[in-house]
């Protein structure tokens, strides 16, 4: 069955096909990035205790500001966790929306090129 109709169907089943797999590989990548972010918050917080503990036990001036510095890395790692988790949530509910039309679309072309008698 070769109608307009199913060639319009075949079409946009195909852009959706396209979107799913941007989509896919974008969600992918934020979630490689927020991994990666999470890693580094990890290592700026045992930074940070870390040298909380030596300032405790030396009171060293210099050791204070080196801490300041620290705490001020950590802020900013704390900040790009909650913007990528962020990222990823927003990414991961375009991938649900696009997969949820290219189903919808799957679908539809299957009911109009394979009709139940």
């Amino acid at each position: 069955m070769d109608s307009p109709v199913v060639g319009v169907a075949a079409a946009h089943n195909a852009i959706l096909a396209d979107a799913y797999t941007a989509a896919a590989t974008f969600s992918a990548a934020a979630d490689a990035a927020l991994r990666e972010v999470l890693r580094a918050q990890t290592t700026a917080q045992a930074k940070v205790d870390a040298l909380q503990y030596q300032l405790l036990r030396e009171h060293s001036e210099a050791q204070a500001r080196e801490l300041a510095l620290a705490e001020r890395v950590l802020e900013r790692a704390h900040a790009n966790v909650a913007k990528y988790k962020d990222v990823v949530k927003r990414s991961n509910a375009r991938l649900a929306f696009v997969r949820s039309e290219l189903d919808a679309s799957r679908g539809a072309l299957l009911r109009v090129c394979h009709p139940v008698v």
